[in-house]
């Protein structure tokens, strides 16, 4: 039995504790009454646990600061005032336990679902938020499970529009924006045009533009490659939580070496070349045979490691590995390894020993 081994790593976090390594983010949350009940229940629990995230995030003695704030939005934009389709939290220090335990418990908690989804109202409150901002770097985080508006063509062609020009303004303005859709809407469509007006369904003419909910958050609302869509709403903890984890500085960490220690019940497996014996072949026909002392396995980005062979036990170590931020790629490497004759097998295979880690 073959098995891959992917590996990887990323510099996470906000570091030096200086006011440009912290972040002021924003959840913009839907709670229109698309929402299934559990479906809600879900995002709000994605919510608190990307509380919690920032709040681990900011705890070293070298992390800076993070403030959290959380626009909902609901009901039909353009019939009610901002002000009763939005509501904003104000900004949250994380490393307030009483403010955070609100921001969890009342703010998020307490929530009700009902209306539309005037997205283009729930940007706007984001973007004025950001002006009562601490911090230099700004986030945004906006779920969805709608398409803007939807309900009446010149009523989301103006939802789209303001959307499409609120979020533009901030990312203009340094903002990044990341967008989690969800649900079977995302692959609706809905017409708009535009440039069509972004304060009134009147004089609207023709929408030519027929766009479907997740290719609108991708193509006119997210920074690029910071849109989201998943159609199991058990996904959305884990999209929240790799989020604020790719949110911070674009940091890097210079390491000394980094090691993967193959337990000791497989065989590191390589390319052979020439007569070498074969011992496995890939799907695209590579054969591989088994690792001795001074081969290499490479990195995606093309640094060597070495392979030593010590005991039966295999060592790959990679010297002078810079970690890049999880939005910059990381760092990953793979190669695969092959059940000794003795292997018995299992459910869960680890496939490396202790002694592995990054130094």
């Amino acid at each position: 039995r073959v098995y891959e081994v992917d590996l990887s790593a990323s510099a996470l976090g906000f570091t030096s504790g200086t006011e440009g390594d912290s972040a002021s983010i924003i959840l913009v949350l839907d709670a229109s009454e698309s929402l299934s009940s559990s479906a809600f229940s879900s995002l709000k629990n994605a919510a608190e646990r990307f509380i919690d995230e920032a709040v681990e995030k900011t705890a070293g003695e070298q992390s800076g600061n993070i403030e959290i704030g959380v626009v909902w939005y609901q009901g039909t934009q353009g019939s009610n005032t901002m002000d009763d389709t939005t509501s904003f939290s104000g900004f949250v220090d994380v490393s307030n336990t009483e403010d955070v335990w609100k921001l969890k418990n009342i703010t998020i908690d307490s929530k009700v679902k009902y209306g539309g989804t005037p997205m283009g109202d729930a940007l706007h409150r984001a973007q004025e938020a950001f002006t009562q901002a601490t911090y230099e770097q700004k986030y945004v985080l906006l779920f969805t499970d709608g398409r803007p508006g939807y309900n009446g063509t010149s009523l989301d062609c103006m939802v789209a529009n303001d959307a499409h020009s609120r979020a533009e303004a901030m990312r203009n303005a340094g903002v990044t924006i990341y967008t989690v859709g969800y649900g079977s809407a995302m692959d609706d469509s809905f017409s708009w045009k535009e440039g069509h007006s972004s304060t009134s369904t009147q004089n609207h003419g023709k929408h030519y533009t027929n766009t479907t909910g997740k290719k609108f958050l991708s193509d006119y609302i997210a920074s690029p490659d910071c849109a989201f869509t998943t159609y199991n709403e058990n996904d959305l903890a884990g999209i929240f939580e790799s989020i604020v984890g790719s949110m911070g500085s674009d940091i890097t960490i210079q390491t000394e070496k980094i090691v993967d220690v193959v337990d000791p019940r497989f065989n590191l497996l390589v390319p052979a070349t020439g007569h070498e014996t074969s011992v496995w072949k890939d799907k695209d026909g590579t054969s591989y045979r088994i690792a001795k002392t001074g081969d290499t396995i490479t990195d995606k980005d093309g640094n060597i490691g070495t392979v030593v062979l010590n005991d039966g036990v295999y060592q790959i170590a990679w010297d002078n590995i810079t970690v890049k931020n999880q939005s910059q790629g990381g760092w990953a490497a793979s190669f695969y390894v092959k059940a000794k004759e003795d292997f018995i097998g299992g459910n869960m295979i680890p496939t490396n020993s202790s002694g592995s880690g990054i130094y």
